[in-house]
Parts: C-alpha cells; sequence; structure tokens
C-alpha cells in the first residue's frame, strides 16, 4: 500500500463517526486531520519548512487528544501518524537524529497499539511501516544488520497480514515491497544468492497479481519491474541468457 494511502486513511478513521460540534473533541480531530493535509499539500510542493509547521501542528493537537481521551485507540494512532509525517520530513532534510526521535515516537505508540489488539489488521500495518522507516535510516547509516533485523520484522507482520487475507491485494503488494527492501540491501552487502531469493519472492507475488487481474496496467508495471531487478541481478552475474530472459 503506498505510504501516504496508509496515514490517509488513519485520519479518515480518526474522523469515522465525528460530525463537527458533535461528541468530545471533534473540532480538534476535525482541525488536526485538516493541518495534516495541509502539510501533505506543502510537501507535495517541496515547501519543506511549511509541512513540517503543518504537521507540528498536528501533533500538538494529536497530544491535547490523547490527554483528554488517553484510553482512545484511533487517537492514539494519530498521534503515532503526526509523529510519523514529522519524521518523514526531517528525513527529506537530512536530519536523521530528529527523523529517527520521530519515527521512534511512533514507533512506541504503534508497538502499544499492536500488543493491545494483536488481530486488529491496521495496526499491524502501522506497526510495519514504522519497522521500515526506521530500517530505511538504519541502512541510510550503514547499519545494515540493524536494518536488515528491522526490515524482516516487518516482513513477519506482512507474510502474517497477507495470510489472514489472501484477497487483499494491498496486503500482497506490500509483502512484494517488503522481500524488496530485503533483496536491495541484500545487493548492497554483496550477498547475491540473498538478493536472488529475495527478489524472486517478491516477483512470484507480482506475477499473482499481474495474472489475477490482467488489465490491470499498474500491476503489469511493477511485473516488469520485478523482472527488470531478477535481471539486473542475472546481467551482474555475468549469466546474459537468464538476464535476457527475465528481461
Amino acid at each position: 500500500m503506498a505510504y501516504w494511502k496508509v496515514l490517509i486513511v488513519g485520519f479518515v478513521a480518526l474522523l469515522g463517526g465525528c460530525t463537527i460540534g458533535q461528541g468530545p473533541g471533534a473540532q480538534d480531530m476535525a482541525d488536526q486531520a485538516r493541518h495534516v493535509e495541509i502539510g501533505d499539500d506543502k510537501r507535495a510542493e517541496g515547501d519543506r519548512e511549511g509541512a513540517l509547521a503543518a504537521y507540528q501542528t498536528s501533533l500538538a493537537i494529536a497530544e491535547r487528544l490523547v490527554q483528554q481521551d488517553p484510553g482512545n485507540a484511533q487517537k492514539q494512532r494519530g498521534l503515532a501518524d503526526s509523529h510519523e509525517r514529522i519524521g518523514v520530513v526531517k528525513q527529506d532534510e537530512g536530519d536523521r537524529e530528529g527523523a529517527l526521535a520521530a519515527y521512534q515516537a511512533s514507533l512506541a505508540i504503534r508497538e502499544h497499539l499492536a500488543q493491545q489488539d494483536p488481530g486488529n489488521a491496521e495496526w499491524q500495518q502501522d506497526l510495519a511501516i514504522s519497522h521500515d522507516s526506521i530500517g530505511d535510516l538504519r541502512q541510510a547509516a550503514g547499519d545494515r544488520a540493524g536494518a536488515l533485523a528491522l526490515y524482516q520484522a516487518s516482513l513477519v507482520i506482512r507474510e502474517r497480514l497477507s495470510q489472514q487475507d489472501p484477497r487483499n491485494t494491498e496486503s500482497q503488494l506490500d509483502l512484494a515491497l517488503s522481500h524488496n527492501r530485503i533483496g536491495d540491501l541484500k545487493w548492497s552487502a554483496g550477498d547475491r544468492a540473498g538478493m536472488l531469493a529475495a527478489y524472486q519472492a517478491s516477483l512470484a507475488i507480482r506475477e499473482r497479481l499481474a495474472q489475477q487481474d490482467p488489465g490491470n496496467a499498474d500491476w503489469q508495471l511493477r511485473l516488469s519491474t520485478g523482472q527488470q531487478s531478477i535481471g539486473d541481478v542475472m546481467l551482474a552475474e555475468g549469466d546474459r541468457a537468464g538476464a535476457l530472459a527475465a528481461y
């Protein structure tokens, strides 16, 4: 599932059933979602400063909401999402320490939610996103072992989610992307066998999705990308025939 789509869904859920002026904190919840939307627009425009300001306003509102109603899981999720978005902007700016602090704050909340309700697929998906976000930072900092551990933790969650709902194509795609992350990391570490195994696992999922919906251009494109990755590995190993077959 596309990263921002996941978080947008979270805020839609946060507002679910609320009408402005009705229910405790309804106005604050609407204001929080509005600042998130502003931040998303600013980031899309390349205005990192504006995005960060909007997300920080959203965070302040989310903190207030959680203080007022600490047992509300959706409000907890909204707080975690605001931390996550701030982390993304900090990472865009090259502020790894700031990004890590924000991602870890989000992770702590998501771990708590996932532990409280292990059967909630949304909480599990959020937790996988946090593992990936911190894993990306670890990889960028040269900590391949740390990144791999986080990517594998994310993979375990996504394997479980895909098994629970095998018809959910978004969950299947998320699983394929997890395999790809591990493959990319293995490649950077020079582990070609591990890289190839991960890419092939990802490709198998992409092939299945493309076969299920041949008219879906996105699935076909993703299949082509997976084949390209396998071909690149084969070419790097000097297997031109294998690379040609993959391409």
